[in-house]
């Protein structure tokens, strides 16, 4: 597997996980406070629209966190 299908599939793999537990996007984008717009971007695996390489770990990080929390309430 290459790394973008890695990342492709990092993105379904927390789509599915959000769509599970009852999420949309605006509810994650309260959350973390990542704009909708990478929040859809990770889920695609679309990391061209991201500001940098550095945004696309972080904000994939923060997605996680916050999609934690989610299962916490």
């Amino acid at each position: 597997m290459k790394a973008g299908e890695e990342m492709v599939q990092i993105g379904e793999i927390l789509k599915s996980a959000r769509l599970s537990k009852g999420y949309t996007l605006d509810d994650l984008q309260q959350m973390t406070k990542i704009q909708k717009r990478y929040l859809i971007a990770i889920e695609e695996g679309d990391y061209e629209i991201m500001p940098g390489n550095f945004y696309v770990r972080a904000f994939i990080k923060q997605y996680e966190i916050g999609r934690a929390s989610c299962r916490e309430r």
